[in-house]
Formats: C-alpha cells, structure tokens, sequence
C-alpha cells in the first residue's frame, strides 16, 4: 500500500473526527494508523491523565464531572485527531512544495539519464531525453504543455495552479 500524502491524511483524520462526533464505532487500528508515533504516545498519555484524574476523585453527577474536568475515551481521542489534523494543515504547504520539489529531481534525473545515454549511442539527445520524460508521465523540457493532455488534464493544473497561488497568499498574510 502507498504511503500517505499529508493531504491524504488530513483528509481520513477528519472523516474519523466526523465519525467520532456522530457517535459511529471507528476501528482503533483506523484511529492509530493516522497518528504519528509521537501523536501515539499523547493519545496515550492523555488517556491515562484521565484514568488517573477519575481514580483520585469521584464524581457522581455530570456537573461534578465537567468540573473535575473529565473527559471520555472519545472526547480524547476527537482532542488529539484534531490537534493532529491541525498540525498538517500548518505544513500542508511545505509538503506540496517537498513533493513539487521530489517530482522535479526525478524530472532532471531522467533526462540527464536518457540525453548521456543518447550521447554514447551517437543519437539526438534532447528528442530522445524529451521521449523519456513523455514515457514517464513527466513534462518535457522543451515544451511548455504536454500535447496528449486532456482537457480535464488542463483544468487539473489550473486548479492546482491556483490553489498554490492561494496557499502562498495566505502563508504570506499569515506572515
């Protein structure tokens, strides 16, 4: 199974918090899967925070118990899923830039890759570098738009051209 994008995993954490908050059974194995290992440990350590807090003092009323500041099991978990949900949000950015980042070594690689090799085979490097970016689902170099691209294929990189140019606006105000 592939690993999870951050966006990926935003994503199934807020179903989970939606799950939670509509009272359904989530597996706990769907809960801890998301979680990172230090988000593991909090989840943990939160937990037994209230283990220890209903050990020392007993209430007997829902008041009581909202003021002894209680918690069940599902309220800390819906706690941490969001803290956790949170906390990609804040590096949503910076992993979209580390995956652009990711695609375009993978991009010059290949085309180094096939232009040298097409130099030792006394053939036209830059087609032949161009093709081997074709055949691995990448731009190429010479060309601003790729020529088999659909025009759902357009409309996705308009989109995700404007949700970057919204991302950095926003981190900008932020800043």
């Amino acid at each position: 199974m592939p690993k999870l994008t951050d966006q990926d995993r935003q994503i199934r954490i807020d179903k989970r918090i939606a799950e939670l908050e509509a009272g359904a059974e989530v597996h706990p194995r769907d809960k801890k899967n998301l979680l990172t290992p230090a988000q593991r440990l909090e989840l943990d350590a939160a937990w037994a925070d209230q283990k220890a807090l209903r050990s020392k003092k007993r209430a007997r009323t829902q008041e009581e118990k909202d003021a002894l500041g209680w918690k069940s099991k599902r309220q800390v978990q819906i706690e941490i899923l969001k803290k956790s949900s949170k906390e990609i949000e804040d590096g949503l950015l910076d992993a979209y830039e580390k995956s652009i980042d990711k695609i375009e070594i993978r991009r010059a690689k290949t085309f180094i890759d096939a232009f040298f090799k097409a130099v030792d085979e006394n053939k036209s490097p830059y087609p032949a570098a161009n093709n081997a970016l074709v055949r691995s689902g990448l731009k190429p170099f010479n060309r601003v738009v790729l020529s088999n691209q659909t025009t759902r294929d357009k409309q996705v990189q308009e989109i995700e051209e404007q949700l970057l140019k919204m991302l950095k606006s926003e981190a900008d105000d932020e800043q």
